[in-house]
């Protein structure tokens, strides 16, 4: 059975202030890729773009202020995502080598 890593996308847009106090929240499934694999690759990427996505919006339609918030938001949530995805290989390896 293959160990289920999510790597969850957490943000506040203060675009208003109810917004401001809610979280947005989006789950990228690891558990089904075999990231060695180019074509798993190009599909987490896809997982990635749609979740910041859905935590940060779109640029459609979006004004200079909303733009500049997005880019903000995604540079942020890319760090921190770039830094569970690095803990998440690493848990793998760990298990994997456990398991021999």
């Amino acid at each position: 059975m293959k160990t289920l890593i999510p790597l969850i996308l957490l943000a506040s847009i203060a675009a208003s202030p109810v917004q401001a106090e809610e979280a947005k929240r989006a789950t990228v499934q690891l558990a089904d890729l075999d990231l060695s694999s180019p074509r798993d690759q190009h599909v987490l990427d896809q997982r990635i773009a749609g979740a910041l996505e859905q935590v940060c919006g779109s640029y459609a339609g979006a004004d200079y202020a909303k733009e500049a918030r997005i880019r903000a938001c995604r540079a942020d949530l890319t760090t921190k995502l770039q830094t569970s995805l690095a803990e998440a290989r690493t848990a793998r390896a760990g298990t994997a080598v456990a398991a021999r």
